[in-house]
């Protein structure tokens, strides 16, 4: 294959491939190949390619840069465009922007000023003087995306995926009002929402239904919901997704040894507010079923200790209506007591009401004997008296 010469004519005798048209120069047929004998495309580049204004540097094997100014794809496979930037990891991508650094293999970044770490300071260009470099393949698999801010958003790690967006995050929405918005893309429980899944696969979703409420499921089944009116916390209980009920029994006694206390919790340094409600040690003495254990989230074998604060409020229904009927049977014993009180108070009343009436009738018929004595004696008591006189 021949090419033109510098002057614009076309090349020797039966070299057709290449065509000249006033000042435009095209290829007619076939491939065309740079570093390559058999090319596969119409233009293929095995090795480095530059593309763009000046300053821009291929150094990378199968490195790339497509288009810009003072642009380095120096690692190996890595692709750069926009304005100064450099793409320093193997497989590394920046599409454009400014002054980004892609440092970490298989990274991405994007923006301005978005930096993934390579593994160590390059000395010059767009990775050079961050606050720290982690060594070895850098930042490897991080994705860093900056928005226009004049600052630097630098990773922290691998396989991380960082977004600095002062207009906030849109997730089916182009007019995000928060930092991050989301807005469900369909009516269906099973679909929309935020899922969040477990190793295991376990899966907790959170999703506001049509009327507005925030509702919970745990793999596929509502368990509570956040009323839309009013904020409450509302547990789903059922009768019909519930077994072998049975009643809760006496918990009063238990409930009187309970200790409320007021406390502050340990790492909070401003202690504006006291909080209140139990030790969960000194429960589970009394309702063991209340405490449940943080496996690994704290030192020991057994964890550290949370409570069910929700099921304290049903032993304290429970405790109250054991009151009620421990008050209920003592005002019946009571009233009981002083009806039985009352009847013998009645009986006794008869019974000296009788006797005062048996008494009075003694007295009047011993008042009566008395007089009739008195009447039987005056004769001789007249006739005693007279004699005493004349002696």
């Amino acid at each position: 294959m021949a090419l033109f010469a510098l002057d614009g004519n076309q090349g020797p005798p039966g070299d057709s491939h290449w065509q000249l048209s006033g000042s435009t120069t095209y290829y007619n047929a076939g491939n065309v190949g740079i570093g390559t004998a058999s090319p596969s495309a119409p233009l293929q580049v095995v090795g480095p390619g530059v593309f763009g204004a000046s300053n821009n540097t291929a150094s990378g094997t199968r490195s790339f840069v497509g288009g810009g100014v003072n642009n380095t794809a120096s690692g190996t496979d890595s692709f750069v465009g926009g304005q100064s930037n450099t793409a320093s990891g193997g497989q590394s991508f920046i599409g454009g922007g400014l002054w980004n650094c892609a440092g970490g293999i298989r990274s991405f970044a994007g923006g301005n000023r978005a930096k993934v770490r390579p593994g160590s300071d390059p000395g010059s260009g767009a990775c050079s003087g961050l606050p720290s470099y982690p060594g070895g393949n850098g930042d490897a698999g991080t994705f860093v995306w900056a928005d226009n801010q004049n600052a630097n958003f630098v990773s922290t790690g691998a396989n991380q995926f960082l977004i600095r967006a002062s207009g906030g995050v849109g997730i089916g929405t182009n007019s995000p009002q928060r930092d991050l918005s989301i807005r469900q893309r369909s009516s269906s429980a099973s679909t929309y929402g935020l899922g969040i899944e477990s190793i295991s696969g376990n899966e907790w979703a959170l999703y506001v239904e049509p009327a507005g409420n925030l509702n919970f499921r745990y793999n596929g089944e509502i368990k509570s919901r956040i009323n839309a009116s009013d904020g409450a916390y509302v547990q789903f209980s059922d009768a019909d997704f519930k077994e072998d009920i049975l009643p809760l029994g006496s918990v009063l006694d238990g409930v009187l040894q309970l200790q409320p206390v007021s406390y502050f919790m340990v790492g909070d340094g401003e202690r504006t507010r006291r909080s209140i409600g139990f030790i969960a040690q000194e429960v589970e003495s009394v309702f063991p079923e209340l405490v449940q254990h943080f496996e690994g989230e704290g030192a020991g074998s057994e964890g550290h200790l949370g409570l069910s604060y929700d099921e304290i409020t049903v032993l304290n229904t429970q405790a109250l209506i054991e009151l009620n009927q421990r008050y209920n049977g003592s005002i019946r014993e009571k009233s009981e007591r002083i009806a039985s009180l009352e009847a013998e108070n009645a009986e006794l009343h008869d019974r000296l009401a009788s006797l005062e009436q048996s008494h009075a009738e003694d007295l009047l018929a011993l008042r009566a004997e008395l007089a009739m004595l008195r009447e039987l004696l005056a004769p001789a008591l007249a006739g005693g008296q007279r004699s005493r006189l004349v002696r």
